[in-house]
């Protein structure tokens, strides 16, 4: 039997079918895709119809996922069916309440903060640009708010989950 997802990629709906024989269907269309990990816990190389791409995959709660394919980052929601139902009942996970940290997706170098201290952001605003694997990746607020603390500066090197900005209530 199939598997079915949805998965919000940068909040654009994608219907995904996953066929007992590993096949897989992106919005009814079959895709040709193979995923093998690379590297420790979070690094995987992608082949999408005979293109490759280095993956970098970071789960944070609740099927949300920080993507970042050769360099540029996504966030992603994955729900299956279950979510789905729940959702259509008025059920599902909870939105976040209070204090928003974003926190690096990898080890890196800060080399801009496009914000301040006390700025609104909206959902999806760059708030750090980080140099890693010698590329820069935007690093983007998943919410809208407040930026109430920035714990770093440009030239400063930061390790995998070290908290970057942290937003408050808009």
């Amino acid at each position: 039997m199939s598997t079915r997802y949805i998965a919000y990629v940068d909040g654009q709906q994608v219907e995904l079918l996953i066929h007992p024989h590993g096949a897989l269907d992106v919005d009814g269309h079959p895709v040709e895709v193979h995923l093998e990990h690379i590297a420790n816990e979070t690094i995987y190389s992608l082949i999408i119809e005979h293109h490759s791409y280095e993956v970098y995959a970071e789960y944070l709660q609740e099927g949300r996922w920080v993507i970042l394919v050769d360099g540029e980052r996504h966030e992603v929601v994955v729900e299956d069916e279950r979510m789905q139902r729940l959702k259509q009942l008025g059920g599902g996970a909870a939105k976040p309440v209070g204090d928003v940290q974003i926190k690096a997706p990898m080890p890196g170098l800060i080399v801009k903060v496009p914000v301040q201290e006390g700025q609104q952001v909206t959902a999806h605003e760059a708030v750090i640009i980080l140099e890693a694997m010698k590329m820069e990746n935007e690093i983007r607020t998943p919410v809208d708010g407040v930026v109430k603390s920035i714990l770093v500066k440009p030239g400063q090197a930061v390790d995998q989950n070290e908290i970057l900005v942290v937003l408050g209530p808009p």
